[in-house]
């Protein structure tokens, strides 16, 4: 199910339950063609945010089935962002996040001949 932020999709949610069925975590994947900048960043935390707020609602409003309050629950969003590379900036940004959902990861893609190669860079 597309999930449109502003006119955008968001480009990877996934939803992890545990054996019982009960929601335990919530990732929102960032996908960069290149190397990884503040703004990016920025972006990943204004869809944390809009997350919070809206993603409980869209679920109820297609017929799927969420049993969690995110806005007093941020804590189980995992937020991950993958580019080619990292500046300095970016890094700085991701040592300072504020937000109380789960501490975000920053990953390094690098196309391998057939084959994608990832690093974490921030975790």
């Amino acid at each position: 199910m597309p999930v449109t932020i502003a006119g955008g999709n968001l480009d990877i949610v996934v939803f992890f339950k545990d054996k019982k069925g009960k929601r335990t975590q919530i990732s929102i994947i960032e996908l960069k063609r290149g190397s990884l900048v503040e703004k990016d960043i920025e972006q990943l935390e204004g869809y944390v945010k809009w997350a919070t707020e809206n993603l409980a609602q869209i679920l109820k409003e297609s017929d799927k089935k969420i049993e969690i309050d995110l806005v007093n629950n941020m804590s189980i969003i995992k937020p991950v962002i993958i580019g080619s590379g990292i500046n300095k900036e970016a890094l700085n940004r991701l040592s300072k996040y504020k937000l109380s959902s789960k501490k975000p990861i920053a990953v390094k893609y690098k196309l391998n001949k057939d084959k994608i190669d990832f690093e974490i860079l921030f975790s």
